[in-house]
């Protein structure tokens, strides 16, 4: 069960670098001309997750964080649990 774990951090960690390496990857001109500039409070996107749900680039940077940490903290309380079923 260890072993199984380590390699849910591991892909965890590994898709936080790709979904990194994917964005830097976008021209800039296709990131939006028209919003450049402007204050993310103004630049609004649609969750990826639910097409209703729009919010602005701020939100989008507060709540990510803020998601991918309670992520961890969800992980950090079920890998003890984990070992010690093993």
């Amino acid at each position: 069960m260890q072993f199984q774990l380590q390699v849910i951090a591991d892909e965890y960690r590994s898709a936080g670098r790709r979904l990194h390496d994917l964005a830097r990857a976008v021209p800039a001109e296709r990131w939006g001309a028209q919003a450049d500039g402007l204050p993310l409070t103004a630049v609004r996107v649609t969750s990826p997750f639910n097409p209703r749900a729009r919010y602005n680039l701020h939100a989008c940077f507060t709540i990510l964080p803020r998601h991918q940490h309670r992520h961890l903290w969800q992980a950090e309380r079920v890998w003890p649990q984990q070992s010690m079923a093993v």
